[in-house]
């Protein structure tokens, strides 16, 4: 799969919490989950009608709002090698994790 525009494919990780200062619970009250890029768009375009380049590259860890892949914002899907795979926008991605950080799954 190759998404288009500005769209994110990625293997969604199942995390109850993350060790060290931050504590984040497997519930529906704390929105956020963690995931591995697999693919990317080529970016949306801009009014100049030039791409936005991607600020994520696959590969990258990135933390992101857990809504998305339930509404109409994004879709849950069954990826062919039976991974849990979601579809975000680039907007939906909180941040990008960079380094070791370990999770508790």
């Amino acid at each position: 799969m190759k998404p288009l525009q500005d769209h994110i494919l990625v293997e969604i990780e199942k995390v109850r919490q993350k060790k060290g200062s931050i504590i984040i619970p497997d519930t529906d009250r704390e929105p956020v989950r963690f995931g591995k890029v697999l693919a990317v768009g080529p970016g949306a375009y801009l009014p100049s009608g030039k791409r936005r380049p991607m600020a994520v590259k696959p590969g990258d860890r990135i933390c992101f709002h857990h809504a998305h892949l339930q509404t109409g914002q994004g879709h849950r899907l069954k990826y062919q090698l039976g991974e849990d795979v979601g579809l975000l926008k680039e907007l939906d991605v909180f941040f990008v994790i960079e380094g070791e950080v370990e999770v508790e799954i």
